[in-house]
Order: C-alpha cells, then structure tokens, then sequence
C-alpha cells in the first residue's frame, strides 16, 4: 500500500493531508469565523500561494467538524468548445439529487434550478436537516471565460439559493394547490416547506482577477463585504510547516525526523532571501520534500544537517530536471524543454510569460497527452484566459532561475554535440575527398594502360604494313621473273608450261600476303579506333563529374580534350559550348 510523504512537493494538499498541514492556522481560523457569520466569503490571494491547499486540507475539515457544514467543492474549469457544460449544471452536478415528494408536488414543469436541487437534499436527508450545504468555488476565475449569458445564469441562481426561502415561482404553485384543497398540505408539511436550508459559499479567486466580482454585483450586491486575504508565509509559519509534519506521528514513508537549527535557519533564510521576502510555501514544500526523500528515506538519517541544505538552489534545479526526465520519450523530453525554457521565460529580464494553449501545442510541438503530463509535474500551470481556454505559464518565479541554468547546460551541451557533428562532416568529406583522388589516379593509370596498348597496338600495324610491302615487292619480283619465263617459255614450251605454273602460284601468294596485310592494318585501325574512343569515353565522363561539381573549367577541358579525339560527335559539341556560355557569364 502506498504510504503518503509528509510533504506533498508542488501539488497542493488534499483533505486526506490536514494532519501534515501546518503554518496556516491563523488563515483557517479566519476564514471559519467569516462563514459562521457570513453566507458569502470570498478568499482571495496571488497565485501559488496556496489558496486550493488552505481549503483542502484546512477549511473543509474544520467546516464539517464545527460549522457543521456538508462541503462541496466545485470546479468550472475554463470554457473551451470541448468543455460545454454551463458553471450553473456543473455546480448542480456536485449536489447529490434525492427525491422529494413534497417538493414535487408544487415542482413547476421543467423547473431544474440549484434551489431546487438543495431544497430537494435538505428535505430527503435527515443528516441535513442538522447541518448545512458549503459550496466552494475553487478558481472561481474560471468562471469569467463562459459567454456572459451563462454567467448571469449561474449568478441569478446562486443569490436565489442564499437568500430565498421559497422562490415565487413555487409560491404561485402552491397558493394554487392550496386554494383548490385546502388541506393540500399538513401543518408539519408546510413548516418544513418553509424552513430554508443553511448554505454557505466560499469563493476562491486570484488577486490580479478580483476586479471581475464587480460583474456579479447585481445579483450579489454583498460579493465584496466579507474577504479574507492569504498572504505568504512570515519566518514563525514556515517555520511550523517545515517541523511539525516532520514531528508528526503516523505511518508515513519516512520516519519522523528533525531538522538541526543550523539547518533550519539556512532553510529559512534561503526561503526569505535572507530575511528580506516573505516565504511563498511552494519553494518550501519543494525543498522539505527533497530532503525527506533524498536524506531521510534514501540515506536512512533521521536529522537534517547544514551540509545538506549547503546550496538549496540546487536542490530547485534538481527538482526540474527530474521532473523533466520523467518523461519518457526523448522527443516528447526535448519539446518540453523547449517550452520551459525557451517559451515560457524571458530571459533578458528574468521573468515567466505565458502562451496560450494554441501556441503551445502549434510552436512547441507538445502533444495534447505531454500537455496534461507537464501539468501533472506542476513544472507549468494553466490558467484561465477570460477569451476562453488556457493559458499555461512556469508554475511559480522560484524556478526561473534553475530553469536558466539547466537551459545554458542544455545549450552548451547542444553546441558541443553540433561541434561534434560538424567535425564528423568534414572528416566524411575529407574521406570522401581522398576516395576521389584514389578513383582520379586509379582511372589515370587505366588511361596510360590504354595508351601503352594502343602504340603497340600501332608498332603492330607498322610492322605488318612493313611486312606486307616486303611481300608486295618480292610478289612483283617473282611477277617479272615469270613473266620473264613466259617470254622464254617461247623458246621451250615445257619450260613455259613449268614457269606458267610456278607464276600461278605466286600469283596466289601475292593475294594471300596481300590480304593478310590488309587484314592487319584493319586489326591495327580497329585497335587505334577503340583506344580513340575509349580514351575519348573516359575524357567525357571526367568532364561530366567535374560539371556536377560546378568545376566547369576543367569540365570544359576534358570535353576539348575527348572532341579532339571525336571531333563528328555532336552531343560532345553541344557540352563544349554550354560550358563555355557559363563560363562567360561569370
């Protein structure tokens, strides 16, 4: 079973609390004897000084206990076309409905107002009959961010609820009923008819928005009269909220433990920025429920020491960034930094801004889920813009200061990682660089391969033609010597027939050498041709990279260099110029 902390952190305590809910008794006090004489209280107090706290874990108990009073706690939440529900049915909604005959038997048709809904309780629970309704308007601001219609509504109905014993309307219904049978009602009907029921209301309100209650004013013409103001702790309140939950005896998390007073002066003058502030209890629980957790329960010490609070503003900026790192996803992590640290400060003056709810999720990328998580952590807090929605904005000043901090850690750590990426690159490029070179070289060497093949493929040729002239004119020698030997085949016929014979046959030859020279000066052609166009191939496509390079200079180089091989290739011609157009334009 989970066991609470004594110090709740950031949130704000809860009923189940008011044993560990200490410094605020004076506030609680005050506020008990306003609603035992007043029905209309309104608290009012800067935001995040622990107005939802003082009534949690401080005013409802004590309502219930002494004055008697059921309380209900109500939230409008701001209005936004996801959150249609009108002030006047949410606050219907917190009131448990029972059925009441009597009533019903005057109920006007279609009648479902917040008196009738309390008329209808006070007469169908006995528990009520002894005690009253306490309704609380937590963040009664939010209020003012519903069209003005429905605010009129919710004002209308709440004064008839204070101040009316029996509306008109029910009235009417019942002087009607009793006209047409007298004995409509018993005597014991009619008295408890006519018994109002005790409610009380206490609304909860900031400060800087207190000017919006003017609005009420035709309906609550007293809403102004009986306020109670909640001001930061003094150095004594702190003080018994920072021991007495450490005293407290329960089964806690931790144990109880102590604070050495070394300690808790240090505590309370970083609190009160060495006495010059008062204490704003959010730094406080923040604090105290570090040291519970770090010192008391994981280091099992039972006393607080000064070496544990030697530099409290850290404790503040550990407190961010272990909330931020309970996100779990790295994107969803950075874009929450982001937000803080970047949007939601002013960092030239050192101040918390606010954005509104489209902003956030628009610039921000935070996903509406990360939203509700980051307000969970109470790292950021939403307020009610009176345009309709939230704004959101850094829970409390307290952690400006570590959210910049963290901020020039992440940034520096960003620019030394960028450093880092930086350096990569130029060792890739570097690489890919020599990689280049290696094919440039690799390439040449296969061109002067092609070049030593194709001039021995030339020294062939030569000697082959040499050859073949050699033949030729050994031919032609032969030619003449038969020739002469036919001239004297007239002088001996057999000899004729004889020479006429070997003529033939070196008439043969001749053909034969003939063809075989031919045929080696076309291998020879063939080798030198497919060397041209092959080196000419090579040339055209080292000029193609150099032009994807933007190198058109050497591009336009080989391109001169290939055509001189290949001067009828058209397509080699129309690159040779193109280059040479951008090269005159720049």
């Amino acid at each position: 079973m989970f066991k609470q902390y004594r110090y709740p952190g950031a949130r704000p305590f809860d009923t189940a609390q008011q044993h560990i809910f200490f410094g605020r008794a004076t506030d609680v006090d005050a506020l008990e004897r306003l609603l035992s004489l007043e029905q209309l209280v309104v608290l009012y107090g800067k935001s995040g000084l622990g107005k939802s706290s003082l009534l949690n874990a401080g005013l409802l108990p004590r309502a219930e206990a002494n004055l008697k009073l059921q309380p209900q706690t109500v939230r409008f939440g701001a209005f936004t076309k996801d959150n249609p529900t009108t002030p006047l049915e949410k606050s219907k909604a917190r009131i448990v409905m029972a059925p009441s005959p009597l009533l019903d038997r005057i109920h006007p048709n279609d009648e479902d107002s917040l008196w009738y809904h309390l008329k209808s309780r006070q007469l169908a629970d006995n528990e009520v009959k002894n005690k009253g309704f306490l309704l609380v308007f937590d963040q009664f601001e939010e209020l003012f961010t519903y069209p003005e219609e429905d605010v009129k509504n919710f004002a209308r109905q709440l004064s008839e609820a204070l101040f009316t014993t029996i509306p008109d309307r029910y009235r009417a219904q019942l002087k009607l009923r009793m006209e047409e049978h007298p004995d409509f009602l018993s005597a014991g009907d009619l008295e408890r008819l006519h018994t109002p029921f005790r409610l009380k209301v206490l609304m909860a309100i900031r400060s800087d928005r207190m000017e919006l209650l003017n609005r009420l004013k035709a309906f609550l013409p007293q809403i102004m009269d009986n306020l109670h103001e909640l001001s930061a702790l003094d150095p004594e309140q702190a003080e018994a909220a920072i021991l007495s939950p450490a005293f407290a005896p329960g089964d806690f998390a931790s144990p109880s433990f102590d604070y050495e007073d070394p300690a808790l002066d240090q505590l309370l003058d970083f609190l009160s920025d060495g006495g010059t502030e008062t204490i704003e209890s959010f730094q406080l629980q923040i604090l105290c429920s570090h040291l519970e957790q770090e010192v008391v329960i994981k280091q099992g010490r039972r006393i607080i020491t000064l070496a544990d609070l030697e530099n409290p503003a850290d404790i503040l900026e550990n407190y961010y960034l272990l909330r931020i790192g309970e996100i779990a996803n790295d994107d969803d992590r950075l874009a929450a930094r982001h937000l803080i640290e970047d949007g939601l400060i002013f960092e030239e003056e050192e101040r918390r801004i606010s954005l509104y709810e489209g902003q956030v999720l628009r610039d921000y990328g935070i996903r509406p889920e990360l939203l509700r998580q980051l307000l969970d952590t109470h790292l950021i807090r939403s307020e009610p813009s009176l345009r309709g929605g939230y704004t959101y904005e850094l829970s409390h000043d307290t952690l400006v200061a570590p959210v910049l901090r963290a901020k020039a850690v992440r940034l520096e750590a960003e620019r030394i990682r960028q450093a880092q990426l930086a350096k990569q690159e130029q060792e890739k490029a570097l690489a890919e660089l020599r990689q280049k070179a290696e094919e440039e070289a690799a390439k040449r060497k296969e061109a002067e391969a092609l070049r030593s093949q194709a001039e021995a493929a030339q020294k062939e040729a030569e000697l082959a033609r040499t050859k073949a002239e050699e033949e030729k004119q050994k031919a032609q020698k032969n030619f003449y010597i038969a020739m002469g030997m036919v001239v004297l085949s007239l002088i001996s016929s057999i000899l004729a027939g004889y020479l006429y014979d070997q003529a033939e046959k070196e008439r043969a030859n001749l053909e034969i050498a003939k063809k075989e020279a031919d045929e080696a000066q076309q291998d020879a052609q063939n080798k030198l041709n497919a060397y041209v166009s092959e080196r000419a191939k090579t040339l055209v496509r080292e000029g193609d990279e150099f032009y994807r390079n933007d190198e058109v200079d050497m591009a336009l180089y080989k391109y001169i260099r290939a055509s001189e091989l290949t001067p009828d290739d058209e397509a080699l011609q129309k690159k040779i110029k193109f280059c040479k157009e951008i090269l005159k334009e720049k």
